[in-house]
């Protein structure tokens, strides 16, 4: 597991405790997440600014988004079409 990996999922278990408990992977999907929910989404908005520098729109963060498809918008804002 990469040390990227580790740190969302360590600051995902933050904002959602009773995800401690889940096998928590780059394919888990943010509707898989204990309470998610409009809230949770601003909350993992910041997390993400605060951890990696970068701003992900709220709209991206659906259901079926992925932690790893978030890691990748990490790695590649520019996929985001604005700056990072």
């Amino acid at each position: 597991m990469s040390e990227q990996l580790v740190q969302f999922i360590e600051g995902l278990e933050g904002i959602f405790p009773e995800a401690c408990d889940m096998d928590m992977s780059t394919a888990t999907k943010l509707e898989e997440l204990p309470d998610w929910e409009s809230m949770a989404a601003v909350n993992l908005q910041a997390l993400i600014e605060r951890l990696f520098g970068v701003s992900i729109p709220q709209e991206v963060m659906g259901d079926e988004t992925t932690i790893g498809e978030l890691l990748d918008l990490v790695n590649h804002p520019q996929k985001l079409g604005t700056e990072a």
